[in-house]
């Protein structure tokens, strides 16, 4: 029957079947988005992840083997779980989070799908595999900015993969770094003093530096960079905690304060 085909339990055995063959890499593909629009369109995220969607789609993603297309589709679906959205945002109307104050409620499902893949995505194994290819880098920078935080640095290095994305003038691949990193400030502010107290570090500063070169969308770099001060600026420090507030602002924005290049300047 045609309904059976798209029960969340047929298209994870197809997710699973594995095969590099085109037509068996199509049918996976087929498989993940039409996981992904059960999720988004149907409102079926708690199906989807009780079948077992998430043990399925991890051990796709550590296939060595995995073509990258499936790969792709399989982060995709991941990103629509762990989004907490129950319609999708396509790039052009995709909006970063209110500026308000206190955290989002989520629905359970999608609190359990962010704890679980904070501790199961193999970030580090998927950032090698997604060099080049647009939809792995893009859709791995949108489930690290909703799963993991801003001390892991293998997030942090995925996201900035993303908003170094240039080939082929593909802006979508930055637009998601930014909304990765967006994600990851913003979820922080929201906890006020109750989240961990925010420390500079190499990599976040290679991360913002590549986010101020980007040109995918003034709105969420905005709001990026405006979660990030106030992250940076919290009062409630030790000794050993406090930062330069001074210092730091010219060490972000000083390439871009003398750089020749208007948009870079404008972005500084």
């Amino acid at each position: 029957k045609k309904s059976d085909e798209i029960l969340p339990s047929n298209l994870l055995e197809t997710l699973k079947s594995g095969g590099g063959t085109p037509e068996e890499v199509e049918k996976q593909v087929d498989a993940a988005t039409k996981l992904r629009a059960l999720v988004l369109s149907r409102g079926m995220a708690g199906s989807v992840v009780s079948t077992g969607a998430l043990d399925v789609v991890i051990a796709r993603l550590n296939d060595e083997g995995a073509p990258n297309d499936v790969s792709g589709a399989c982060l995709s679906l991941l990103a629509a779980l762990a989004s907490g959205r129950e319609v999708e945002d396509d790039d052009d109307n995709y909006r970063p989070p209110p500026q308000t104050d206190g955290p989002i409620q989520i629905a359970p499902v999608t609190e359990q799908v962010r704890k679980r893949l904070h501790g199961l995505l193999p970030v580090e194994i998927l950032r090698k595999r997604c060099k080049g290819h647009a939809a792995c880098l893009k859709h791995l920078a949108q489930v690290v900015g909703y799963t993991h935080e801003l001390e892991d640095m293998e997030a942090i290095d995925a996201i900035d993969d993303a908003l170094c994305y240039t080939e082929g003038g593909e802006v979508s691949v930055q637009k998601s770094g930014l909304m990765g990193l967006t994600h990851l400030c913003d979820r922080r502010r929201r906890l006020g003093k109750k989240g961990r107290v925010l420390m500079p570090s190499r990599p976040l500063f290679r991360c913002l530096e590549s986010a101020l070169k980007t040109s995918g969308s003034e709105e969420l770099l905005s709001c990026a960079m405006a979660a990030i001060w106030v992250l940076f600026a919290d009062t409630d420090r030790s000794e050993a905690e406090k930062v330069d507030i001074a210092e730091l602002g010219q060490r972000i924005l000083e390439p871009f304060l003398g750089s020749q290049d208007v948009g870079h300047q404008a972005n500084g």
